[in-house]
C-alpha cells in the first residue's frame, strides 16, 4: 500500500459509479467467470470436506496451466494485434482490413490451439503423477484402473471449462455479448443441477459436467468461427455503435 503513494488519497473521494451499469458488469463477470470456479464451489456445497481434496486439486491444475498460458504467453500478442487493427479501421482500405483480419483471426485460432495442447499434456501429467504417487505420497509404479479414470475424467472436465471460458471470452471480445453469456449460463445452469444429483460422488458430478461442456465447446467453437469470419466487420459496427 505504501508503494500506492498519493494514489491512496482517491479512498477518501471515490469517484461514483453508474449503479446500472456496475450492476450489469457485475453479473456478467460473475455469468463469465463462474465457468471456473462454480464446480469448486458446488462440491463444496455438496459434500463439505468429505470428498477426496488432494486429488480435486490435482486434477485442477491442467486447467490452471492452460488457462495462465493463454494470458500470460499468448494474450500480449493477441492485444498488439487487436490494438493495431482497431487503429488500422480509421484509414486503411477494406482490402487491407481483410488481410489483417485473416492474420488476426489466425493469430487467436492459434492461440487457442496452442494453449489446447498445452492443457491436453497437463492432463496426461496429472495423470502420471496420480500414478506415480499413492495416497501416503510414497513413489508406486501401479495405479488402479478406477484411480487412472477418476484423475482422467476430473482434469478433462476441468480443461473444458477453462477452454469453454476462453472461447466465451474471445466471442465477446468480437463483439457478442449474448452468446458468450448464453454459453456461460448454460454451463452453470447444468452444473448446478448435476452437482446437487450427483456432487456426493464428484467423478461422477465431472463425468456429467464434461459431457455437456463437450457439447457446449463444440457450439462454442462454431460460434467463434462465425463471429471472427470477418473480424474487420465486427470490430468496425462495435466501433460504429458505441459512437
Amino acid at each position: 500500500m505504501l508503494l500506492m503513494g498519493r494514489a491512496l488519497g482517491g479512498l477518501i473521494h471515490p469517484v461514483g459509479v453508474p449503479l446500472r451499469s456496475f450492476t450489469a458488469d457485475t453479473a456478467r463477470g460473475l455469468v463469465l467467470g463462474g465457468v471456473l470456479w462454480s464446480d469448486k464451489l458446488l462440491l463444496f456445497l455438496v459434500n463439505g470436506t468429505n470428498f477426496d481434496i488432494a486429488t480435486v486439486y490435482l486434477c485442477l491444475q491442467p486447467a490452471v496451466v492452460a488457462y495462465s498460458y493463454y494470458f500470460a504467453i499468448t494474450a500480449p500478442s493477441i492485444n498488439r494485434a487487436v490494438a493495431r487493427f482497431r487503429i488500422q479501421l480509421a484509414d486503411s482500405s477494406m482490402n487491407r482490413l481483410r488481410d489483417q483480419g485473416r492474420f488476426l483471426h489466425g493469430t487467436v485460432s492459434a492461440s487457442l490451439r496452442r494453449t489446447t495442447v498445452v492443457g491436453i499434456v497437463s492432463v496426461g501429467i496429472a495423470v502420471l503423477v496420480a500414478a506415480l504417487l499413492d495416497g501416503s505420497g510414497e513413489s508406486t509404479w501401479t495405479l488402479s484402473a478406477s484411480g487412472v479414470l477418476t484423475v482422467t475424467v476430473i482434469a478433462g472436465a476441468s480443461l473444458l471449462l477453462t477452454l469453454l471460458t476462453l472461447l466465451a471470452y474471445e466471442i465477446e471480445h468480437v463483439g457478442d455479448r449474448t452468446a458468450a453469456i448464453v454459453l456461460s449460463g448454460a454451463h452453470l445452469a447444468a452444473a448446478l443441477l448435476l452437482f446437487i444429483g450427483l456432487g456426493t460422488i464428484p467423478v461422477r458430478a465431472y463425468a456429467a459436467v464434461g459431457i455437456v461442456d463437450l457439447a457446449l465447446v463444440a457450439v462454442a467453437v462454431a460460434v467463434y468461427r462465425s463471429r471472427w469470419s470477418s473480424p474487420e466487420y465486427a470490430f468496425f459496427w462495435g466501433k460504429a455503435l458505441s459512437w
